[in-house]
């Protein structure tokens, strides 16, 4: 508890995911409902714009950075760095850089990434020295292209709320 003035180490978050219900139903959401509805109308005028879009809104609800990959086109739509450097983890100079290299790495590490989360939400804590983690998943789209979907947040992020919104993009 954050009273008792000590933070959980990453053994303790891992636990905590690994415990944690992972068939959380985030359709219940209506904040999800909306964005399941305005991501249907983007992706049938453009898969670029749907992207860019989806990066906004997973940004905005989950108070993390957001990203989504297109791996055909090689592109990568990334938001809310900003809110995230807000965030104490990211006070130290050290953690920032950790960060922004970590971020400029993936769009050259997508297919990798992809690879390795193929169709499961995948859950990274602190896996680096740094103190973030990831929440991902990749999926086929309608174009038989692949997708990336990700956020990456602090250690002690939201876990339950951000599987929940991830698992309703899906």
């Amino acid at each position: 508890h954050t009273s008792a003035g000590r933070v959980p180490t990453q053994k303790a978050y891992r636990f905590f995911v690994d415990k944690m219900e992972l068939s959380i139903d985030g359709h219940k959401n209506p904040a999800y409902k909306k964005l399941q509805s305005e991501m249907r109308g983007a992706i049938a005028a453009s898969p670029t714009q749907a992207s860019q879009l989806l990066a906004q809104r997973l940004a905005e609800l989950s108070g993390s950075l957001a990203f989504v990959g297109l791996l055909g086109l090689n592109r990568i739509y990334k938001e809310g760095l900003a809110q995230l450097l807000n965030e104490p983890e990211f006070e130290d100079a050290e953690a920032i850089r950790g960060l922004l290299a970590y971020m400029e790495s993936l769009e050259h590490r997508l297919t990798d990434l992809s690879r390795a989360i193929s169709g499961n939400v995948c859950v990274t804590i602190g896996e680096n020295p740094l103190p973030f983690s990831l929440i991902a998943f990749s999926h086929e789209l309608p174009n038989s292209d692949r997708g990336v979907f990700g956020l990456v947040g602090p250690m002690r992020t939201r876990y339950s709320e951000n599987l929940a919104l991830l698992d309703s993009v899906r």
